[in-house]
């Protein structure tokens, strides 16, 4: 399978519906890791990364949630339940990407600085 990589810019902060309704879809560990991060900032583009990989996984997988996440030694997240199912989220200011593949697999965004 080809690798798939998603992106998103975001062009207005997310109203309070939507940011619940993203946070719904997380996985238990990861939204409530989110709650407890003081960076307030990239939150809504840490919330459209894991949209955007939910997506990516109905799509090629065909599943309505995302699984219970756990983070390797390296801390990379992935879905011990589906080791198969290769993932990379990225986001910065502004933008959020995710990366499927079949493989070990790497996405990363960067805003430009003068």
């Amino acid at each position: 399978m080809a690798v798939e990589i998603w992106a998103a810019r975001l062009i207005r902060p997310l109203r309070e519906d939507e940011d619940r309704a993203l946070t719904a879809l997380l996985p238990p560990e990861r939204a409530a890791r989110l709650q407890r991060s003081r960076n307030t900032a990239g939150r809504a583009e840490a919330l459209c990364a894991y949209a955007l990989l939910l997506e990516l996984l109905q799509s090629r997988y065909g599943w309505e949630r995302l699984p219970e996440g756990a983070l390797s030694k390296t801390g990379k997240p992935w879905f011990p339940a589906c080791p198969e199912a290769c993932f990379s989220l990225s986001h910065t200011a502004g933008a959020a990407a995710a990366a499927v593949h079949d493989r070990p697999v790497g996405v990363d965004l960067e805003r430009l600085r003068p």
